[in-house]
C-alpha cells in the first residue's frame, strides 16, 4: 500500500509543476461565485477551471505547511525537514522530551499534506538525502555503522544498503555533521573536527547495483582537544578521583605523545598534501585547525574539489587530493555539471576560469551590490542558480539569477521567521523554498521563487557525457527522439525528448532506426533495441476493398488509409465509387479528427478549389464551399482538423501553409499562416495554438469570429531550431538554438503545452489575464517582462504592462503601507520605476497609492521626466473584472485625486482602448462636478475615422448622426455603406460643390448600451452648463433626440393642436355670439332668451368633447409620469401647469353649462387660456428657435425673482405711507379696487404715471410732506429701480445667451429623461434605441456651427486667453527643444575632440598635437560663443515676448474687471502662468551658464593635459 502511494506521488511530480493550487473548481465553489460578465461567453472556461493571484492578499506569497504530528507539539524538536520535489514528499526527522518517544521520521504528502508514514529511527542522528545519477539515497545511521541506502529500500524498513560504512567507534557517529557523494568515484564526510573522502577507484558507485551491500572500514578518529580544556578536566579529576593521579598522568601523557606524533606526520606532508591516506584503505583525513574555517564548500571545479581557507581557496585534485592550485580570495563555485562554471566572492563578483594554469580567475561580471557575510548555499540548473547567504545585517537572503544572461530573476532579502540558515530547502523542479518557522514549531513555510512564466520555460540542454552538444552535432527529430551525430565515433545518439534517456547506435544502422523509431513507438524502450534496428523495419497490412461500421482509422500513407487490425484500404479507388475521382493524385487525402481529437473523417482535396470529406461514423462523403479556397496544384494533405461546432476547418500540408477555413463565412482567416517544418498546433476550447520559431500565438475565437491574437515570445536571444509534434493536440518538442550563432551554437530541447499552462496562479506575471483586461485588445505580445497591448489595425503598440516583478518587490509593495508619506516620497524620487511595474491585486504605484494624494502627486512629478513611450500602463483594473484606482477615488468622491488620474489617463493612455476605465464611471463624474473638457477633447471618447471608405469630400454637407451596435470599434471601417452611404445616395443636392467631412465614433458602449438612460438624467440635474458644450455630449443628445424624442414631441403637439383649435374656436364663437345676443337685446328686439343668450348648443358639446378627450390622453400621460416619477414628478413646473390645465378645464366646461354667472365663468375662461397657452409654450421648445425664447424668459424671470420681492416690498411701503397720508380716501379712479387704490398709486408712480389730483386737498403741513414723500417715490420706484430692473434684465439676456447653446440642450436632456422614463423593457432592448456606438458626420471648419451666434463676453474672452497660452506654451517648448539640441551638438564637438586627442596621440608629435588643439579649441570657443549669443537672444526675444503677451493679459485683465465679476481666479491661473514662464526662462539662463562652466572646465582640463604632454 505504501509503495503504491509512493509511487504514485513520484509520477505525480513528473507532470505539470504546481497543479495542487492551479485549478480553480474548489476556490469558485466555496470562496467565490464566477461572474459570467467578466469575459465572453466563449472565454467562460478560463473563469471555471481558473483564477488570478491577488498578491494584495500577504498570505498568497508564504503558504504554510502544517505538521500533523501524532503527539502534537508539546516539548517537540525538529532535527530537520527534507523536500524530495521529485516524488513531492516532504521528510520531517523530529524527537520529544520525552524518552518513550524516541526519534521520528515521517513522510508527508505535500499535494494533500496527509501523512504517509512514520519510521522510528533506530540510532540518533540526522539522516541525509542525496538524489545522485538518477537515484535517490538515503544516508543514516544505524547502532554500530553508517548505511548508504536507496530510498524505496529504507521507505519500506528493509535492511538492505548499498555502502556499509563501519566505524572502529561507535561514537564517532555523534560527530557526522554531513555527508556528500561527490561523484562516481568520491564520498565526502565531514565527522567532527575531520573531514573525509572516500575513494572507489576501483568499484565506481554507478556500476554498484541494488543492495550491494558493499563494506568499508574507516579508521578510529585522532582527537585534539583544546590545553584548557584539558587542564579543568585534569584539575576536576585531582579534585574527584584522587586516588586515581597516576592513571589520569599516563593518559594525559598517551594522548601528548599521539599528538606529537600526528605532528610530525604533518610535517612529513608535502606542501602540496592537504590529505593524509589511512594505510589499506581507500579513506583520506584531513583535520579542520586553525588555518581552515569552514574548508569543504561542496562543489567542484575543473575536476578539482574546492576548500577554503582563511587566507583564500584551494583546489585539490580529486583523484590525488593534491593541492594543485591557490587562489588568494576565499571564492565559491557555481556550477551545474559541465555546462557552465563560475567562481563567486564576496562581493558578488562572478568570474570564469578556463583551466587550471590561468594565474587568476577572469572577472566576467558584477551580480549585485550585495555583500556576503556567511554563504550558506549555491544551487544551480541549467538556466538560473541560486545564492542563499546572510549578509551584514543578519537578514536571510536568496537571490535568483539566469544562467544565461546572469540577470535577477528574482530576491528575498529578508527571509522572514527563519529559525536558522540550514533549515533552508530549495527546491529547483518546482521553484520553491522551505524552511522551518522559528515561531510556529508545527509549520514549515513555503515560498515560491522564480516563478515568473518565462522561468517555468525550461529549457532543457542536450547534454553528451556531460558536455553540451551544438548544433553541428544535431540531425533531426524523429518522433519523440532526438538524433545527434558523433561523428568521432561513427556513432548516431538518440535521445529520448520525454524522458531524457540516451542510446547509441552505429552509424551504418542510420535508415533502419529512423524507419524503426517513426513507426514502432515501443522500439527503444526495448532492452534488445539494438538487435531490432539492426533488420530493417517491416509492417504487414491487410487489403480491404470496403468500411463498415466499427472501423477505426489509425493512419495514411500517399496510396492508403490504415485501419484498426493491421488493415488498409486504397483510398483513391474507394473514393471512386461516390464519384469522388482521387486515381491520379497521390497524397490528396488525409486523416482528419474531430473536436474530440478522434480520427473520425478522411479529408479529400478533389482539386485545387474543391474539399469534401469521409465521415467513418455516416459512412459518407460531405462536401464543403470554401469561397477562396485556391490550393496549390502540388499542394499534399498530411493533417486535419474538423470542429464543426465552432464551424473552424484547418489543414496542414508537407511543407506547405497551414490553412485555416471558417465554416460560417466559408472563407479563409488569412491571419493564420504558418509553415508546417517549425510548428506544433493546438486546437481547444475557442483558440487555436501554434507554436512557430520565434513564439507561441494563440487565436481566440468569439461567437465563431477571430477575436484575439496573443503572441508568446521564446526568450531574448533564443530561436526555434525545429520541432516535432506527432499530431494536433499532441505535445510538442521543440530544438531550441541562440540566436544569430547558428551552427556552433548550443541546442536545448523545449517542450510545447497548450498554453492553458500559463493559468497557474503560483507564478507572479499571469501574461494570460491582463491580455483580457481591455476588450478592443486584438493582439497581445508577451515576452519576459512586457505584455504589449496591440488594437486591430494598428502597428504601433498602444500600451505595455511592466510584468518583470519579484517576491522582493511584491514584499515592498506591502511594507509601503507601514511607510510615512515623507518615505513614500523619497523611495519614489530614488526609483520610480518600481512603482510603474503591474502587480496583479495592486496595479502599479497608482492602485498601491490610490488614496494618498502626496505620493500620487510625487509619482506624477517623477513621470514628468519620462518619454511618454517609455512609460508602461499606469491606471488599469487590478484584477480582471476588478476595480481600478479610479473606480476608487470615485467612489471616495476624491475630487483632487480623481482630476490627477484623469490627467495622466488623457497624457499617458490617450487611446479608445482605455476609455472604458472612464466610461463606466461617466455618469458618476457628471454627478461630482468633475472637470470633464480635457477629457472629451482626448482620444479616449472619440475615434477619428480615416478610411478610404469613408469619403473625405462630398457634396452633401449636412451633420449626419446614427448608431450602430459593435463589438470593436474598428469594425467601424466595414460600415459605411450600411450606416451612411445607402442614406446619402437618396439625398438629391441641387448644390454639388464638395466640401470636407469629417467621421468620429464616440466611444461610450458603456454609457450608451449599458447605462442607457443614466447619462441624460445625470446631465438633466447638473448645475454645470459646461458639459452640453463639448461635441460629444451633443451629438449623444441630438442621436437620442432625433431618434425617439422629437417624434415623440411632435405626435404631441400635433395632438395638442387639435386641443388648441378647438378651444379657441369655442372660445371665440362663444364669446361673439354672446355679444351678438346682448346687442339685439338692447336694440329691444324680442326674442326668446335661449335665442337671445345662448349659442348654439351642439357645436359647444361638439367643441368641449373634442378639448376633453385629447386632454384625456394628456391626463393618462400625466398619470404615468405620476406612476413613475413618484414625488419627483413634483418638482417640474411644467407638470404644474399640465395637471392645472386639466383641472381648470373641467371646471371652465362645468361653470359654463351649469352657473349663470358671467364673471366666473370669465375668469376661469382666462386661466384655461393662460394654462393652454403655457402648455403650447412648452411644445414649442421642440424646435430651436423657440426653444432659446421660452428658455430665455424663464431665465430672465428665474433672474429677477429676488429682484421683484424687493421691489414689490418698496410698493408695499409706500403703498401704505399715502394710505396714511390720505386718510384712506376714496379715489374714483381705484372704484371697485379702493382698499389697494394707494398700492396701486405707488406702482403707477414707478412705472411714470403720475397721478396729482388729490394733492391740493391737503393741510398745510401734510401736503409739504406729500410732495417730499412722492420725489422719493419718483426717485426710488420709477428712476433707481426701473433702471435697475433694466440692467438687471440685460444682465440676465448676456447670462442667458453666454449659456445660449448650453441651455438649449439641457432642455432637450430634460425632455429626453421624460421620453425615456415611459419605456417599457422592449423599447429599452431596442438597438435603433440605444447602440453602444455613435458616428457622428459633419462637415469640416464649418464657419456658421462653429462660431454659432455671439454668445457674450466672457466665453470669447475664454477662448482668447486659451489660445494665448497655448501659444506661449508652444514658443516655450520650441526654445527648449533648440537649446537641447544645441546642447547635442557641443557634446559631439567634444566627442570629436576626443576622438582627435586619441588620433594625435598615436600619430603626431606633440607640437602638432599642440597646434590642432588649440586650432580645435579657438574653433569650439567661437562656435561656443555664438551658440552660447545665440541662445541669450533666444531668451531675451522669449522674456520680450513673454512681457509683451503679459502686458496684453493685464489689459484682457483690467477690462475684464470693468465688465464681468467673478474673473479674478482666471486672472490670479494667468499670472501663475506667466510667473512659471518666468521661472523657465531663469532655468534656461541657469542652463546656459552652467554649460558654459562646462566649456570652460573642459577648456583647463585640455589645456593641463596638453602641458604633461609636453612635459613628458
Amino acid at each position: 500500500m505504501d509503495k503504491d502511494i509512493l509511487t504514485q506521488n513520484s509520477q505525480i511530480s513528473g507532470q505539470l509543476a504546481l497543479l495542487e493550487t492551479q485549478l480553480n473548481t474548489s476556490a469558485i465553489n466555496n470562496n467565490q461565485q464566477v461572474d459570467v460578465e467578466l469575459l465572453p461567453r466563449d472565454y467562460q472556461w478560463i473563469l471555471e477551471k481558473y483564477r488570478e493571484s491577488d498578491y494584495s492578499q500577504t498570505e498568497k506569497l508564504t503558504k504554510q505547511i502544517e505538521l500533523k504530528l501524532k503527539h502534537g507539539i508539546e516539548g517537540l524538536e525538529i532535527i530537520q525537514h527534507i523536500i524530495i520535489p521529485q516524488r513531492n514528499i516532504l521528510l520531517i526527522e523530529y524527537k520529544y522530551e520525552k524518552i518513550q518517544y524516541g526519534q521520528n521520521l515521517d513522510f508527508i504528502d505535500l499535494n494533500n499534506q496527509q501523512l504517509l508514514k512514520t519510521i522510528k529511527i533506530r540510532a540518533d542522528g540526522k539522516i541525509y538525502y542525496q538524489h545522485y545519477n538518477g537515484i535517490d539515497y538515503i544516508f543514516h545511521r544505524d547502532y554500530d555503522s553508517l548505511n548508504l541506502s536507496r530510498f524505496d529500500d529504507y521507505y519500506q524498513e528493509q535492511r538492505k544498503f548499498d555502502i556499509k560504512f563501519i566505524m572502529d567507534s561507535k561514537d564517532d557517529l555523534n560527530y557526522i555533521r554531513h555527508l556528500k557523494i561527490l561523484d562516481e568515484f568520491n564520498i565526502w564526510m565531514d565527522i567532527g573536527i575531520y573531514n573525509y573522502v572516500i575513494k572507489f577507484d576501483k568499484q565506481p558507485l554507478n556500476t554498484l547495483k541494488q543492495n550491494a551491500q558493499l563494506k568499508i572500514h574507516i579508521p578510529e578518529l585522532e582527537r585534539d582537544y583544546d590545553d584548557d580544556d584539558e587542564d579543568e578536566d585534569e584539575d576536576e579529576d585531582e579534585d574527584d578521583y584522587g586516588e586515581e593521579d597516576e592513571s589520569n598522568s599516563d593518559e594525559g601523557e598517551k594522548k601528548q605523545k599521539q599528538k606529537e606524533i600526528k605532528q610530525d606526520k604533518k610535517s612529513e606532508l608535502p606542501s602540496n598534501q592537504l590529505f593524509i591516506k589511512h594505510p589499506n584503505s581507500s579513506v583520506y583525513q584531513v583535520e579542520t585547525d586553525k588555518d581552515f574555517s569552514h574548508r569543504f564548500i561542496e562543489s567542484q571545479l575543473k575536476n578539482h574539489i574546492v576548500f577554503q581557507a582563511n587566507s583564500g581557496t584551494l583546489l585539490l585534485d580529486k583523484k590525488t587530493l593534491e593541492i594543485a592550485k591557490k587562489l588568494d580570495k576565499s571564492y565559491y563555485v557555481i556550477k551545474y555539471m559541465d555546462l557552465f562554471e563560475y567562481l563567486l566572492d564576496e562581493d558578488f563578483n562572478i568570474y570564469k576560469f578556463e583551466n587550471i594554469d590561468q594565474s587568476s580567475p577572469q572577472k566576467v561580471h558584477k551580480l549585485s551590490d550585495q555583500k556576503i557575510d556567511q554563504l550558506h548555499k549555491i544551487v544551480a540548473t541549467s538556466n538560473k542558480f541560486i545564492i542563499f547567504f546572510k549578509n551584514k545585517s543578519e537578514a536571510f537572503c536568496v537571490l535568483v539569477f539566469d544562467a544565461r544572461t546572469f540577470q535577477l530573476i528574482d530576491e528575498f532579502k529578508n527571509l522572514i521567521g527563519m529559525k536558522d540558515g540550514d533549515s533552508l530547502q530549495i527546491d529547483t523542479l518546482y521553484n520553491r523554498l522551505y524552511y522551518r518557522d522559528k515561531n510556529a514549531l508545527n509549520f514549515i513555510r513555503q515560498v515560491n521563487f522564480s516563478n515568473n512564466y518565462f522561468q517555468h520555460n525550461e529549457l532543457t540542454p542536450v547534454l553528451y557525457q556531460g558536455k553540451q552538444v551544438d548544433l553541428n552535432e544535431y540531425k533531426s527529430i524523429k518522433n519523440r527522439y532526438l538524433l545527434i551525430k558523433l561523428r568521432k565515433q561513427q556513432k548516431v545518439l538518440i535521445q529520448d525528448l520525454e524522458t531524457g534517456i540516451q542510446k547509441e547506435m552505429p552509424k551504418k544502422y542510420k535508415e533502419q532506426l529512423i524507419s524503426h523509431l517513426e513507426n514502432n513507438e515501443k522500439a527503444f524502450n526495448d532492452e534488445k533495441f539494438e538487435q531490432i534496428v539492426k533488420q530493417e523495419y517491416e509492417r504487414k497490412f491487410k487489403e480491404v476493398k470496403e468500411l463498415k461500421q466499427g472501423d477505426i482509422i489509425v493512419g495514411n500513407d500517399e496510396y492508403y488509409v490504415h485501419l484498426n487490425d493491421n488493415r488498409k484500404i486504397r483510398w483513391p479507388n474507394y473514393t471512386l465509387k461516390f464519384g469522388v475521382n482521387l486515381a491520379d493524385n497521390k497524397g490528396k487525402f488525409c486523416v482528419m479528427l474531430n473536436k474530440f481529437n478522434e480520427k473520425q473523417y478522411v479529408l479529400n482535396i478533389i482539386s485545387d478549389k474543391e474539399v469534401s470529406y469521409y465521415d467513418m461514423n455516416t459512412l459518407t462523403f460531405e462536401k464543403l464551399d470554401l469561397l477562396d479556397l485556391k490550393l496549390k496544384q502540388d499542394f499534399k494533405a498530411q493533417q486535419a482538423y474538423l470542429d464543426d461546432e465552432r464551424e473552424i476547418i484547418a489543414i496542414q500540408g508537407f511543407y506547405s501553409n497551414l490553412i485555416v477555413y471558417s465554416l460560417q463565412t466559408k472563407k479563409r482567416i488569412n491571419e493564420i499562416s504558418y509553415k508546417l517544418y517549425d510548428q506544433s498546433t493546438f486546437i481547444r476550447s475557442n483558440y487555436i495554438q501554434i507554436d512557430s520559431k520565434y513564439a507561441s500565438n494563440i487565436y481566440f475565437f468569439n461567437n465563431k469570429i477571430l477575436d484575439k491574437i496573443i503572441t508568446i515570445k521564446l526568450p531574448k536571444g533564443l530561436e526555434m531550431r525545429d520541432c516535432y509534434q506527432q499530431e494536433i493536440n499532441k505535445k510538442g518538442y521543440k530544438l531550441i538554438q541562440k540566436l544569430d550563432v547558428y551552427q556552433d551554437s548550443e541546442i536545448y530541447t523545449m517542450i510545447s503545452n497548450p498554453f492553458e499552462q500559463i493559468f497557474n496562479d503560483q507564478f507572479l506575471n499571469q501574461p494570460i489575464f491582463p491580455a483580457f483586461y481591455f476588450d478592443y485588445a486584438q493582439k497581445i505580445e508577451i515576452d519576459e517582462s512586457t505584455i504589449q497591448v496591440f488594437v486591430k489595425g494598428e502597428q504601433q503598440m498602444v500600451g505595455y504592462f511592466d510584468v518583470e516583478v519579484t517576491n522582493q518587490l511584491i514584499t515592498e509593495y506591502q511594507q509601503t503601507f507601514a511607510m510615512s508619506n515623507q518615505q513614500i516620497v523619497k523611495d519614489i524620487q530614488n526609483n520610480v520605476d518600481r512603482y510603474l511595474k503591474f502587480i496583479a491585486g495592486y496595479g502599479t504605484g497608482f492602485g498601491l497609492f490610490q488614496n494618498n494624494l502626496i505620493a500620487l502627486e510625487a509619482l506624477v512629478k517623477q513621470l514628468s521626466f519620462k518619454e511618454k513611450q517609455q512609460v508602461p500602463i499606469l491606471i488599469c483594473q487590478k484584477l480582471l473584472g476588478n476595480e481600478s484606482p479610479l473606480d476608487f477615488s470615485i467612489k471616495a468622491h476624491q475630487q483632487k485625486i480623481i482630476n490627477l488620474m484623469l490627467s495622466i489617463l488623457i497624457k499617458y493612455q490617450d487611446h479608445i482602448i482605455f476609455n472604458k476605465l472612464i466610461d463606466k464611471n461617466l455618469c458618476e463624474l457628471i454627478k461630482q462636478q468633475i472637470d470633464l473638457q480635457e477629457y472629451f477633447d482626448s482620444n479616449l471618447p472619440k475615434y477619428q475615422i480615416l478610411d478610404q471608405s469613408f469619403p473625405n469630400q462630398h457634396y452633401y454637407e449636412e451633420e449626419m448622426i446614427v448608431g450602430t451596435i459593435l463589438t470593436n470599434p474598428k469594425e467601424i471601417h466595414e460600415k459605411y455603406d450600411e450606416l451612411l452611404g445607402q442614406k446619402i445616395s437618396q439625398i438629391k443636392e441641387e448644390d454639388e460643390s464638395m466640401v470636407s467631412i469629417e467621421y468620429q465614433l464616440i466611444n461610450l458602449p458603456v454609457t450608451l448600451r449599458q447605462n442607457r438612460t443614466d447619462l441624460i438624467q445625470v446631465l438633466s440635474e447638473t448645475d454645470k452648463p459646461e458639459y452640453f458644450e463639448n461635441e460629444i455630449i451633443q451629438s449623444i443628445i441630438k442621436f437620442k433626440w432625433n431618434t425617439y424624442t422629437k417624434s415623440f414631441y411632435q405626435k404631441k403637439f400635433y395632438i395638442y393642436l387639435i386641443f388648441m383649435t378647438s378651444f379657441i374656436f369655442d372660445i371665440f364663437y362663444s364669446t361673439y355670439a354672446s355679444k351678438n345676443s346682448q346687442e339685439k337685446t338692447d336694440q329691444s328686439i324680442k326674442v326668446t332668451d335661449s335665442e337671445v343668450i345662448q349659442p348654439n348648443i351642439w357645436l359647444k358639446i361638439l367643441t368641449k368633447a373634442i378639448c376633453c378627450a385629447v386632454l384625456t390622453f394628456f391626463l393618462i400621460y400625466e398619470i404615468k409620469q405620476i406612476i413613475i416619477q413618484k414625488i419627483s414628478y413634483f418638482s417640474d413646473g411644467w407638470n404644474y401647469f399640465d395637471f392645472s390645465l386639466i383641472l381648470s378645464y373641467v371646471t371652465f366646461c362645468i361653470l359654463d353649462f351649469t352657473n349663470q354667472d358671467q364673471d366666473n365663468l370669465i375668469l376661469i375662461k382666462i386661466l384655461v387660456i393662460i394654462l393652454s397657452f403655457m402648455k403650447l409654450f412648452f411644445f414649442l421648445r421642440i424646435y430651436d428657435g423657440f426653444s432659446f425664447l421660452v428658455q430665455m424668459l424663464a431665465g430672465v424671470f428665474k433672474d429677477l425673482k429676488y429682484f421683484l420681492s424687493f421691489f414689490l416690498i418698496f410698493i408695499l411701503q409706500f403703498g401704505m405711507i399715502f394710505l396714511v397720508l390720505f386718510k384712506a380716501q376714496q379715489i374714483d379712479e381705484y372704484n371697485g379696487v379702493n382698499k389697494l387704490a394707494y398700492f396701486l398709486m405707488a406702482f403707477r408712480i414707478s412705472s411714470g404715471d403720475f397721478q396729482l389730483d388729490e394733492y391740493h386737498t391737503q393741510g398745510d403741513v401734510l401736503v409739504i410732506f406729500s410732495w417730499i414723500i412722492w420725489l422719493v417715490a419718483v426717485m426710488l420706484l420709477n428712476i433707481v429701480f426701473m433702471n435697475f430692473i433694466i440692467a438687471v434684465i440685460s444682465e440676465s439676456y448676456e447670462r442667458v445667451m453666454q449659456k445660449l447653446v448650453s441651455e438649449s440642450y439641457k432642455v432637450k436632456a430634460n425632455m429626453i429623461v421624460e421620453r425615456e422614463q415611459l419605456f417599457d423593457k422592449t423599447d429599452l432592448a431596442r438597438e435603433d434605441y440605444f447602440p453602444n456606438f455613435i458616428v457622428v458626420r459633419r462637415q469640416i471648419n464649418n464657419e456658421s456651427s462653429q462660431s454659432g451666434e455671439w454668445q457674450g463676453f466672457i466665453k470669447d474672452l475664454k477662448y482668447t486667453i486659451r489660445t494665448s497660452n497655448a501659444k506661449s506654451k508652444g514658443e516655450i517648448i520650441q526654445n527648449l527643444n533648440s537649446i537641447q539640441s544645441l546642447n547635442k551638438t557641443n557634446n559631439s564637438h567634444l566627442e570629436k575632440i576626443d576622438e582627435l586627442l586619441q588620433k594625435s596621440q598615436n600619430n603626431q608629435s606633440n607640437q602638432n598635437i599642440n597646434e590642432i588643439i588649440e586650432k580645435k579649441l579657438s574653433n569650439f570657443e567661437i562656435s561656443l560663443s555664438s551658440s552660447l549669443e545665440n541662445s541669450k537672444n533666444d531668451i531675451k526675444v522669449l522674456k520680450q515676448n513673454t512681457d509683451d503677451q503679459a502686458q496684453k493679459l493685464d489689459q484682457n485683465i483690467q477690462s475684464i474687471n470693468k465688465q464681468v465679476k467673478g474673473l479674478d481666479q482666471q486672472v490670479k491661473g494667468l499670472d501663475q502662468q506667466v510667473k512659471g514662464v518666468n521661472e523657465q526662462v531663469k532655468g534656461l539662463d541657469s542652463k546656459v551658464l552652467g554649460l558654459k562652466d562646462d566649456m570652460e572646465f573642459i577648456k583647463s582640463s585640455l589645456t593641463q593635459l596638453l602641458q604633461k604632454n609636453n612635459q613628458e
